[in-house]
């Protein structure tokens, strides 16, 4: 624009020409005259990188290996490709489902609630403290010790089910499931 200006061209053709308004020709132009260059050069827009972050740096990595390592209908979600709804939808689903789960503890609840967890993530993640905090007259959270499966029954009953499921032949595929006679 400026150098359409300094070859004689009027703030009309400039503005036909580069598919500006006549006014921000003007403006332009009238910042060129004052010896405000500056004022002319493209800046960055929109917010500052990290304004409105709502997950741990730990956390947004865990995000990423996810997005990288697998596509969205392999986690179960009803998009193609990633996109912005879909990263949205993914975040909800890992650091939102525990707020969830806990705000259905505590609504029929007549008492406060004493929940003890282990240190998954999840459940030591900024919103999980954030509505915590919001809620101490409600509910109350209680961590195991880092590296305690013996504290916690849930890991025995994993590794119970665990060791069933890979030496036992499930039901329905022995041999005798084969050999029965035809149903007519």
């Amino acid at each position: 624009m400026i150098r359409l200006y300094k070859k004689g061209l009027g703030p009309t053709v400039i503005s036909d020409f580069c598919g500006l308004s006549r006014r921000a020709v003007h403006t332009a132009l009238k910042l060129f005259k004052e010896g405000e260059v500056a004022a002319l050069k493209p800046r960055r827009r929109g917010r500052k990188i990290g304004a409105c972050r709502h997950l741990t740096p730990d956390q947004e990595k865990q995000i990423q290996k996810l997005i990288c390592g697998k596509r969205p209908e392999q986690l179960k979600m009803n998009f193609a490709l990633w996109t912005r709804g879909a990263v949205k939808d993914l975040i909800l689903q890992k650091f939102e489902r525990m707020i969830e789960y806990m705000e259905h503890l505590i609504k029929d609840a007549e008492r406060k609630v004493f929940l003890i967890l282990d240190n998954l993530r999840v459940h030591l993640s900024k919103p999980v403290k954030e509505w915590s905090d919001e809620h101490q007259k409600e509910i109350s959270l209680f961590f195991l010790p880092s590296y305690s499966p013996e504290l916690n029954p849930d890991e025995c009953l994993n590794a119970d089910l665990k060791h069933k499921l890979t030496t036992e032949v499930p039901a329905g595929h022995g041999k005798s499931f084969w050999m029965l006679p035809a149903v007519t």
